[in-house]
């Protein structure tokens, strides 16, 4: 015989002898047992065996969000009806899910699959003739099969596995009502796998239909360890041979506590290791909180020698939550869970900025703190720890610190430091704080000169600017014979100032303020009156002026220092001439200090002079020396 995938082979042959007869098919010397390839069917003195070539589908392990297909080949005598099913509802083409089929095939394609999604499959195929479908479960389950059947009566059903046929008993009850047999199995475990014939019969013949059962088992054991664990050693409980009793909570309970959730600290290892057993395949997936962990290059996971690992060689903040370990097979899941809680440092998601600010201001210093609770904040200035006034209020709420200053002055300038601790560790942040205010008071003002109605008076920069550039200084004068100050200027740019326009006969007192952008700062006085005159008397006359060495061209001028140069050098000696016949002196030269003489050339021949001298100091040109007797401008007699 000769077969093609797709199809499926019949070997039948005539049976006869006493019964009960036990039939048994051979494959190579072989015993051939019932599976989803062979059905082995004994029935009125007629053994068969139907060999199988088609595809069914297989049990799948996808994560959220794949795509997934189940394909089958399929034969029988059309026409066909194929339908697909998911815990025993009917599938139909949607917007999630396409159903494709044909005489030979049929698919079933999930486009996004869903946790949602997991469940049991089945595709059932019938014509006329009968049905074919595949039913899997957990041991312990009770399992139904159903048939409609139509026909005349009366109709007569029976129930085969295997070929041999099942009687009402405690395990298997059977029932035929309003057309529909029923087959229940309480209890099932894996010697009530195999496959499933309903017969119906009456006077005018007989129908059947068959259906496989598989029932598998899910050997599971777990518990979780973690890097914190001192000994690192696995608890495990072995649950063999799972059965309908053992269905229940287990608990691992160590040192009589619960296992204990994993914390740790930010930047170290963690690792969730899941022991699982259970009937391949296996199918191993984690979710953290509600959501199913797709490929994350910070999160490793390896499933070896029967151990799930989930690792973390990295722990940040975000890794915090509800870790479930899922198993799953064909016989359905178990899950288990650990909680991970990361612990951080205190960190300044926003740190202090520098801040300038007017004398006067209100000011918040503020930053954003995270980190693990509980956080302690403490501020802190280059003279101690900040405490609390009636001017100075700390705040920490959800995660914001601020220092609050109700009116900042020239005290409060300087560097603050804000510090958060909790058990984990502490980071601090700065700033500096700038107070901008009117400038401090211009220091050693003094008078450096008087003249007649003018006074020079100087000063050095104040120590303390305001926080701000100063802009000039104003500079003021009083008579002290009044009350009021008359402004003498508001914009000298430099550290000294000649005021000008005073009465030589008055006494004035000075004050001097620098400003800035924010004002003006405080005034600074001299501390005596000044008179505006020289300070300085002008020199005495000059003596002893004689003048010789006459001659057509000229003659020469000489004299001696005065008595009193009036407190100052003599700065120049001032040489005059007049015209006997006239009363108007006119000067004619001017001699350096340490000169005694001069030749006067400028002076006509034949007239008469009459010369004086007077002598100028810082304080001025003081009086004229005696005149002396006319001198006629001309060569000596006799020569």
């Amino acid at each position: 015989m000769e077969s093609i995938k797709g199809s499926f082979a019949q070997l039948e042959c005539l049976v006869s002898g006493s019964l009960p007869i036990t039939v048994t098919w051979f494959k190579e010397n072989k015993e051939i047992e019932t599976d989803e390839k062979h059905k082995c069917i004994f029935f009125e003195n007629a053994a068969s065996l139907e060999i199988t070539i088609i595809e069914k589908p297989e049990s799948q392990d996808v994560i959220p969000g794949s795509r997934v297909q189940f394909n089958v080949l399929l034969s029988g005598t059309p026409p066909l009806t194929i339908k697909w099913f998911k815990d025993k509802k009917e599938v139909s083409s949607g917007i999630d899910c396409s159903v494709q089929k044909n005489d030979t095939s049929s698919s079933l394609e999930l486009f996004f699959a869903k946790p949602s999604d997991s469940g049991d499959y089945v595709c059932e195929i019938s014509n006329d003739v009968g049905s074919d479908a595949l039913t899997v479960v957990k041991p312990g389950q009770l399992v139904v099969f159903e048939c409609q059947i139509t026909g005349t009566p009366e109709i007569d059903t029976y129930w085969f596995r295997d070929g041999n046929e099942i009687s009402q008993s405690d395990k298997h009850k059977v029932t035929f009502v309003d057309s529909l047999a029923r087959l229940e199995i309480s209890s099932s475990d894996i010697k009530d796998c195999g496959v499933y014939y309903c017969e119906a019969r009456n006077e005018a013949g007989s129908e059947s239909c068959s259906m496989e059962l598989r029932v598998k088992e899910l050997e599971h054991r777990t518990v979780f360890i973690s890097s914190s664990n001192k000994n690192g050693s696995i608890m495990t409980l072995d649950v063999q041979k799972c059965d309908a009793l053992d269905v229940g909570e287990y608990q691992c309970i160590v040192a009589n506590e619960r296992i204990e959730n994993v914390v740790t600290v930010l930047g170290k290892t963690v690792e969730f290791k899941c022991v699982v057993r259970g009937s391949p395949p296996l199918s191993i997936q984690w979710q953290k909180d509600e959501n199913w962990i797709l490929e994350d290059p910070s999160i490793e996971r390896t499933f070896l020698n029967s151990i799930a690992t989930l690792r973390i060689p990295v722990c940040e903040s975000i890794h915090s939550g509800r870790y479930t370990c899922q198993a799953v097979n064909e016989a359905g899941q178990e899950k288990c869970f650990a909680t991970l809680v990361v612990q951080e440092p205190p960190i300044f998601i926003e740190s202090l900025e520098p801040m300038e600010v007017t004398a006067g201001d209100a000011v918040c210093l503020k930053c954003q703190i995270g980190g693990t609770p509980e956080i302690k904040v403490s501020w802190f200035k280059a003279d101690g720890k900040v405490r609390s006034s009636p001017t100075c209020k700390m705040e920490f709420f959800k995660g914001t610190a601020c220092l609050k200053l109700a009116k900042v002055a020239k005290s409060d300038i300087g560097e603050y430091t804000c510090k958060a601790e909790n058990s984990i560790g502490s980071a601090s942040s700065r700033c500096l704080l700038t107070v901008q205010d009117v400038p401090g008071p211009v220091k050693n003002l003094q008078v450096v000169d008087t003249a007649d109605g003018e006074v020079s008076i100087a000063w050095e920069e104040p120590e303390n600017d305001g926080g701000s550039k100063i802009l000039a200084y104003v500079v003021e004068r009083r008579d002290i014979k009044r009350k009021t100050w008359t402004l003498a200027t508001d914009c000298a740019d430099s550290t000294e100032y000649c005021v000008t326009g005073l009465q030589k006969d008055s006494k004035y007192l000075f004050r001097v303020c620098a400003r800035n952008r924010i004002g003006s700062g405080p005034n600074v006085e001299t501390d005596k009156a000044v008179q505006a005159k020289n300070k300085f008397d002008v020199p005495d006359p000059p003596q002893n002026v004689i003048v010789g060495n006459v001659n057509k061209f000229g003659a020469t001028v000489s004299w001696e220092p005065p008595l009193s140069d009036g407190g100052s050098e003599i700065t120049s000696y001032i040489i005059e001439l007049r015209d006997r016949t006239s009363v108007s002196w006119s000067p004619v030269m001017v001699a350096k200090p340490h000169e005694r003489s001069a030749i006067i050339n400028d002076v006509i021949e034949n007239k008469e002079y009459i010369f004086r001298v007077k002598a100028e100091n810082k304080a001025g040109i003081g009086k004229p020396s005696a005149a002396t007797n006319p001198v006629k401008i001309m060569d000596p007699i006799g020569l």
